[in-house]
């Protein structure tokens, strides 16, 4: 929310997800430029994605963030912090976990320069390609092959 306050009126935040009584000690008051939406269906999460410009998951830590791909695959730029296990197309598109001025800084580079939406936007797309199913099921299968031969 910090990094939102600084953003001001050049940037607008949609979250998504569950509330609980945690989530709504840590967002209220909510900023005017935040809002939030319950938990979506695949389709309607698709028709947020495309309603978006870019994809912020500022975890603590994740050992991955399928979410962030899905984003990229839907065509967002995606930011996201050094905690974060999802691959990215460049390092850029990384800022350090609880640093609200370094994300501020990266949603506004976003905002004043709207090309760049759309560049990084058709690389996300072309990077997230490689992700598919396929691959997935390899690479988490040799994950527990490893795991259980100690």
């Amino acid at each position: 929310m910090a990094a939102m306050r600084a953003c001001g009126k050049a940037a607008e935040l949609t979250i998504v997800g569950p509330r609980n009584a945690q989530s709504d000690m840590l967002l209220t008051p909510l900023p005017g430029n935040v809002r939030y939406l319950p938990p979506q269906s695949k389709t309607t999460l698709r028709q947020t994605y495309e309603a978006h410009d870019v994809f912020v998951l500022p975890s603590v830590a994740d050992a991955f963030g399928f979410v962030a791909v899905e984003a990229m695959a839907c065509g967002l730029p995606i930011i996201v912090t050094e905690n974060c296990g999802v691959p990215v197309p460049e390092t850029d598109w990384r800022v350090p976990a609880m640093d609200s001025a370094r994300l501020a800084a990266r949603i506004l580079h976003y905002a004043d320069d709207r090309a760049r939406v759309f560049t990084d936007g058709e690389r996300a797309v072309a990077f997230a390609a490689q992700f598919d199913a396929e691959r997935y099921r390899r690479t988490i299968g040799a994950l527990f092959t490893h795991i259980l031969a100690g």
